[in-house]
């Protein structure tokens, strides 16, 4: 249970951080203090389901926002990897899908580099 008290914090800090929202403006917005925002982030507390909905609403964004790539393991190499997509995510949210297009393309051509030096 708390690999995904971890996990839904990391995915909300996420998508604050990718609306440009800081832990006490979402409080302010959610009627929580910042302290337990913090809490929450972090997985130092375990979040009632009437909380997170209201998080949901005020962050506007789907439950499946949230557990779409949630897969129960105490795999320390996956929580970082999805540390790190979360920061991608966080990157690329806030710009047009031109943009977004352009960077997945650059991504692929990357990918295909780094894959003929694996060879």
């Amino acid at each position: 249970m708390i690999e995904l008290a971890k996990f839904i914090g990391q995915r909300i800090r996420s998508h604050r951080k990718a609306r440009g929202i800081t832990q006490e403006q979402l409080g302010e917005k959610v009627g929580i203090p910042q302290s337990y925002i913090g809490s929450i982030e972090k997985g130092q507390t375990y979040i009632q389901l009437d909380t997170l909905e209201r998080l949901l609403v005020a962050l506007d964004i789907n439950p499946s926002d949230i557990f779409s790539t949630y897969k129960i393991s105490n795999n320390a190499k996956r929580l970082e990897k999805e540390k790190h997509l979360d920061g991608l995510y966080a990157l690329l949210i806030q710009r047009d899908t031109e943009e977004i297009n352009m960077v997945e393309k650059f991504a692929k051509e990357i990918l295909k580099t780094i894959d003929l030096y694996k060879k």
